[in-house]
């Protein structure tokens, strides 16, 4: 439901907005971890939104038959694909995002960062704008380089107040 929203911010904002997802399996949906898994792999072929844009068009088919299904429709190689999926290779990784997220106060889906500032479940554009242009502001103010500003300013300082 939310993509449409997040497509739209991306054309107004350009390169001024970074979209970073992270996984956080349901635990009421039964699927939800393999179909992170599943994604996963499909990111270590730089497939990532591909993927995950076939698995939220298809919730309804979540089965591993499934999931190879959206494998080759999104060209993957299906052989790097399954060894990757069969291993489970990214479950600490998915595990972690989820972790993550809960310290920072989200304990569903979906949730948003900007910046830091969560804003929970689904949104009108005009909200997440106001929040992109008060967090855009405030990075020009601080004089940091753009390609610093994240990691410097949200990143570093978040973790010295958690």
């Amino acid at each position: 439901q939310i993509a449409p929203t997040l497509q739209e911010l991306k054309k107004i904002y350009g390169d001024n907005l970074r979209l970073v997802f992270k996984h956080y399996p349901l635990q009421f949906r039964s699927r939800s971890m393999p179909a992170a898994s599943a994604s996963m792999c499909a990111h270590e072929q730089g497939k990532f939104w591909a993927y995950h844009d076939l698995l939220f068009e298809n919730q309804s088919k979540l089965e591993d038959a499934n999931f190879l299904e959206y494998a080759q429709t999104a060209s993957l190689d299906l052989t790097k694909w399954q060894s990757c999926y069969g291993e489970s290779k990214y479950k600490e990784a998915i595990l972690t995002d989820q972790r993550t997220a809960a310290i920072l106060g989200s304990l569903g889906a979906p949730a948003f960062f900007i910046n830091g500032r969560c804003l929970k479940g689904f949104q009108q554009i005009e909200i997440f704008q106001d929040l992109i242009d008060t967090e855009l502001e405030k990075a020009k103010k601080s004089g940091t380089a753009k390609a610093q500003y994240y990691q410097n300013e949200i990143v570093m300082k978040g973790s010295q107040r958690i």
